[in-house]
């Protein structure tokens, strides 16, 4: 970075070092301190948008090839781990109550059954078992959440088919999968962007053999999804804070409501991202005036 950006700078200029402190701690002010430097080594404004898109060329990260290789391995291990974890295992209680909520979304398109919990997660597992024309014997249906029919509706469906219907849920469990790969994928790549490649692996391994995330990311529940799409909201909520953009907006927008799908822990980012905001926007005010206020002095 400094080969570019810097060598367009006074190098005996006493401001130069200010601004190369600057630029590491006060990213998101990189646009106003670009021009403050700008002008304080005699060159033209004009130049800032052009130093800036070098500055964002050189600091894209780019992931050695050794690390792609390790980081697919731990995904393709923590994939058969899952598989075979969904496949030797019976259906807990709660897969019982989801896997016939999921069912009834499909064929009667309600959301009656199991609704202490968003849809999403048990419309994606039990999407491969509705395509193939799954039905199941509604009689006990109610909509009364306090009656919880869910629970009865399913297990009644085992006690109909017993080993065809577990199989069933064989089939859905391996639906979730997906999500813990997106979580995984998350954890890679954050902790490589704060901590360098090896801290990424770490946190991906620590991720794909977590006895919690192969338990549960095993199984037609939503925990596993839920911790997966609200890191995956977090930090592209992270990421427009660092660079405003109504694209990334939009993206966190939608991250954010999918997240929110999966379970209602989630409630809670509607405070937490508001106040974290306004923080942010109070520390980085008392940063940038001081900053513009040298800039206009330069006129």
């Amino acid at each position: 970075m400094e080969g570019t950006v810097f060598s367009t700078l006074n190098q005996n200029n006493p401001y130069t070092l200010w601004f190369k402190l600057s630029i590491g701690y006060c990213r998101p002010s990189v646009g106003v301190e670009l021009m403050c430097a700008a002008r304080l080594a005699g060159r033209s404004p004009g130049l800032v948008g052009e130093m800036e898109g070098e500055m964002e060329g050189e600091m894209r990260p780019t992931v050695p090839r050794r690390c792609g290789i390790v980081a697919g391995l731990l995904m393709a291990l923590h994939v058969a781990l899952l598989t075979c974890s969904a496949f030797r295992h019976s259906p807990v209680i709660d897969e019982i109550g989801h896997f016939a909520a999921g069912i009834s979304h499909w064929r009667l398109g309600r959301f009656d059954l199991y609704s202490v919990n968003p849809p999403l997660v048990r419309l994606v597992a039990t999407a491969p078992v509705a395509a193939f024309g799954h039905d199941m014997d509604w009689s006990e249906y109610s909509d009364l959440p306090s009656g919880r029919a869910e629970f009865r509706i399913g297990a009644t469906a085992i006690r109909a088919h017993r080993g065809a219907i577990l199989q069933k849920f064989k089939y859905a469990r391996l639906a979730c999968i997906p999500f813990c790969l997106i979580g995984g994928f998350l954890c890679w790549i954050w902790a490589r962007e704060l901590y360098g490649d090896t801290a990424g692996i770490v946190a991906l391994a620590l991720w794909c053999l977590s006895p919690n995330i192969l338990g549960h990311g095993s199984l037609l529940t939503p925990d596993t999804a839920a911790a997966a799409l609200g890191v995956t909201a977090c930090f592209s909520w992270k990421n427009w804070l660092q660079q405003p953009s109504t694209k990334g907006a939009l993206i966190a927008g939608v991250l954010l409501g999918l997240a929110e799908l999966t379970k209602f822990t989630w409630l809670i980012l509607y405070g937490i991202w508001p106040v974290v905001w306004i923080a942010l926007r109070w520390r980085s005010s008392g940063i940038e005036k001081p900053v513009a206020l040298s800039c206009g002095r330069l006129r």
